[in-house]
């Protein structure tokens, strides 16, 4: 409302957002959503927070970006669990150091709460509960994800299944002139 003494403080406040990130105890996921230029997202992500390196205090160094973290693919919890070691959290080493400050991969918008709940959803829940237990501190999941234009996107859609038909229609030809077929 317009008419209210607030309003200006009010539209202001809808447009800035005050940046409280917090690098010491926030964790950011970025939601890539297929066919939204998610892939530069997750590379830049990837080269900014790859420079960043943690030193455990054991001397062993590690990156940034939690393993399972995939440019152009679905996040996966069973290669985080391979890569430090587990087959679940339960089974992890207790002094394997998670200070990881970011993760990324394809993710579909689906509820992150109650019973219908995603496995990423339940894996970032474990994953705090890991880092809570072993590090005595809470983090604080932060989203982050890229929308884009519908009519663009079904654009991208449509010219990527295309593509993927003329492969397949290209090969099949291919077969058939190998086999002295014509097309």
């Amino acid at each position: 409302n317009m008419t209210s003494p607030r309003a200006a403080f009010l539209l202001e406040q809808q447009f800035y957002k005050f940046n409280d990130y917090n690098s010491t105890t926030d964790f950011l996921h970025f939601h890539h959503i297929p066919k939204t230029g998610g892939t530069s997202i997750s590379d830049l992500l990837n080269k900014t927070l790859s420079d960043f390196i943690r030193n455990s205090g054991n001397g062993e160094q590690r990156t940034a970006i939690l393993p399972g973290s995939k440019r152009s693919g679905s996040f996966s919890e069973s290669e985080f669990y391979q890569l430090i070691g587990g087959k679940s959290a339960e089974s992890i080493n207790p002094n394997i150091d998670l200070h990881y400050l970011a993760s990324y991969g394809h993710t579909r918008l689906r509820p992150i709460h109650g019973p219908n709940r995603t496995k990423l959803s339940k894996f970032f829940q474990e994953y705090s509960e890991m880092v809570k237990s072993r590090h005595n501190k809470t983090i604080r999941l932060r989203s982050l994800g890229m929308l884009r234009e519908p009519m663009d996107l079904r654009a991208s859609n449509h010219a990527m299944a295309m593509c993927a038909l003329n492969g397949k229609v290209y090969n099949h030809n291919f077969r058939r002139s190998k086999k002295g077929l014509g097309p």
